[in-house]
């Protein structure tokens, strides 16, 4: 998994995080409203997401590595999720959103 300092496009985020639209939607939207991922524009400077204009880059906040964290140790107690959706699922998917 990768954390890029000068971020990433949000295509390419949500291919490497491997979700469907609804869900990279759903995860993206929360990151960026508790401010884990911050929105660049061309000049690797942050802009306000209320005016969006599109092609904005996105990187990681140091609240955004601190939530990575916290899910690391979450799925170290959990360990692998058991079936598909459960609590370990959904913390692994936003560890992907937040690592891209």
């Amino acid at each position: 998994m990768l954390v890029t300092p000068t971020g990433q496009k949000k295509t390419k985020i949500m291919y490497e995080a491997n979700l469907s639209f609804d869900e990279f939607k759903k995860y993206f939207e929360f990151l960026l409203k508790i401010e884990c991922l911050q929105a660049l524009d061309e000049d690797r400077d942050p802009v306000d997401i209320r005016k969006p204009k599109g092609g904005y880059t996105y990187k990681t906040t140091e609240r955004g590595m601190e939530l990575i964290k916290r899910i690391k140790n979450v799925n170290e107690i959990l360990g692998p999720p058991r079936y598909s959706g459960g609590a370990g699922g959904r913390a692994s998917s936003l560890r992907k959103l937040l690592y891209s």
